[in-house]
């Protein structure tokens, strides 16, 4: 493992993804998509963690549309 492999962020808290998206969602709803799982998440005890992979794919990656209407 390189020192920027090391130094990477891995997970974010429900606190931290909510600051990213603010106003455009509540935390409850973060915490409603965590527990259908629509967003992937680990526990660390009663905390939810969320991969900093999906994160940045969510943030920075393509737009998906969808065909349901």
């Amino acid at each position: 493992m390189t020192k920027n492999e090391s130094n990477k962020r891995l997970y974010y808290t429900v606190d931290e993804l909510y600051q990213l998206l603010t106003g455009c969602v509540s935390k409850q709803s973060i915490y409603y998509q965590i527990k259908t799982g629509k967003i992937p998440a680990k526990r660390f005890g009663e905390k939810p963690l969320i991969p900093a992979s999906y994160v940045e794919d969510f943030l920075y990656g393509p737009i998906k549309v969808s065909r349901n209407g």
